[in-house]
């Protein structure tokens, strides 16, 4: 049985071809790697989201040939793609993919089986015009000195409890196929 990530995104086609794919996410490459399919959705609501045709919540870009690789982000990942196809704008059964997928959750990143999925969008991926995707050639910055900085050595990056915590909970609702409502962690001093 096939699986497909589903990703909740801000970002178009011209950002994930900077950036070499999706991203940033908190994903485990085998749950990625074991997929046939990425399907975006767009999330209109963030400030630095692009504001496109694309309703909120309305699937936009199905993509192929997926993979993971590491993102800039610490502890963040990047779903590289093969071949991507634009999903029509004016489809109905496409407008509230978010909430037909995954019943709305907050967590960005779900996982559903591939021909469920297929099925409920009405989306026959032998009728898509398929591209190939390219990456957006990044020049590589190389640094002059392989010193660190003093400032940038002592500076370490904290996460707020609760921060680590909703990352913990995200993981293992993800690892367990669970909604994150349904996981909780205690902490015993």
């Amino acid at each position: 049985m096939s699986k497909a990530v589903i990703v909740f995104t801000g970002k178009d086609l011209n950002i994930m071809q900077e950036e070499g794919g999706s991203g940033d996410w908190v994903v485990l490459n085998s749950r990625v790697s074991a997929s046939t399919y990425l399907l975006c959705v767009r999330n209109q609501r963030e400030d630095w989201s692009v504001k496109d045709d694309a309703e909120h919540g309305q699937a936009f870009l199905i993509a192929r040939g997926i993979g993971c690789k590491k993102s800039v982000r610490e502890g963040r990942k990047v779903i590289t793609f093969k071949e991507y196809a634009e999903l029509p704008m004016d489809k109905a059964s496409l407008k509230k993919a978010w909430k037909a997928l995954t019943g709305g959750q907050r967590y960005p990143v779900a996982y559903h089986d591939a021909q469920t999925l297929l099925n409920e969008l009405d989306i026959d991926v032998d009728t898509l015009d398929w591209q190939s995707f390219t990456p957006s050639p990044v020049e590589e910055i190389i640094p002059e000195s392989k010193s660190v900085p003093e400032e940038s050595a002592s500076e370490v990056e904290v996460k707020e409890l609760s921060e680590v915590i909703l990352e913990a909970k995200r993981m293992v609702a993800d690892a367990a196929n669970l909604d994150i409502s349904k996981v909780s962690i205690q902490i015993v001093y």
